[in-house]
């Protein structure tokens, strides 16, 4: 009966160490992620119906636009506003190149850009490598202090 119940502590302990170092090596050798903000301003939107973003990892290479859907233009089109854009798909260490496109009313659509961002980590990608590092050893611990019994 102590043998099966010792059998128990040995899988937890297998499980923590395995889960611990998944984490440790998936936040420490994936791509970690990284957001990108990009904000505009504008000083009037007369005749804008919204905007496009574009990102590309080449200046001149090809763009593939990120927005599923036009954003929409400012509610009062005299005044312009302060859009902002959150490109939650990108990773750190590469550098994008982001043009944002407007469309007009009558079909016009202008390209503005490109702009260049060096995508940097998120914080919290440490954290759960950090957690990955914790839980692992916490299985090294589970796992000796079973193998001694």
């Amino acid at each position: 009966m102590s043998q099966r119940r010792g059998l128990g502590w040995h899988w937890l302990a297998a499980l923590l160490l395995v889960v611990g170092v998944g984490l440790a090596v998936a936040g420490l050798h994936a791509p970690r992620p990284a957001i990108v903000t990009l904000e505009w301003q504008t000083a009037s939107e007369v005749g804008t119906l919204g905007f496009l973003i574009y990102r590309s990892e080449q200046a001149d290479g090809d763009y593939t636009q990120l927005t599923p859907r036009m954003l929409p233009a400012a509610p009062d089109p005299l005044t312009g506003d302060t859009h902002t854009y959150r490109d939650t798909t990108a990773q750190a260490g590469i550098t994008y190149f982001y043009l944002l496109e407007d469309l007009a009313a009558d079909g016009t659509r202008t390209r503005h850009g490109p702009i260049i961002v060096a995508a940097t980590a998120v914080r919290w990608a440490w954290l759960i490598a950090g957690a990955g590092l914790v839980l692992g050893g916490l299985g090294l611990v589970a796992w000796r202090v079973v193998g001694r019994g």
